[in-house]
């Protein structure tokens, strides 16, 4: 049973990955360039905005984008412009897991 609980867990967080992929491709079509960490993880995000605050700033087509809410409380915190995804990752999400499928 926990075998099969884990199974289902992967399937659905793969497919949410995919979705999510799918927006970013979306995205990429714009003529804006969207920041972004590949991370995806909390320190690291934090560690990335500081390193390219003053690109994003500097210029009005620069937007960072936001994954969901480990994203958006640093996106928050250093910008007041900024992208969500449709497809973002809920509080209640296995986080890392569905990240894990989309690096």
């Amino acid at each position: 049973m926990k075998k099969l609980l884990i199974y289902v867990l992967d399937l659905c967080a793969y497919l949410y990955s995919q979705s999510i992929l799918f927006n970013l491709v979306l995205l990429s079509f714009n003529r804006k360039k969207y920041y972004y960490n590949h991370s995806l993880a909390y320190g690291d995000s934090l560690c990335y905005y500081l390193n390219n605050y003053k690109y994003i700033v500097l210029n009005n087509k620069n937007i960072p984008l936001s994954f969901g809410s480990y994203h958006q409380e640093i996106v928050e915190l250093f910008f007041t412009n900024y992208k969500k995804l449709f497809f973002k990752i809920f509080d209640f999400m296995p986080y890392y897991r569905t990240v894990g499928y989309i690096l």
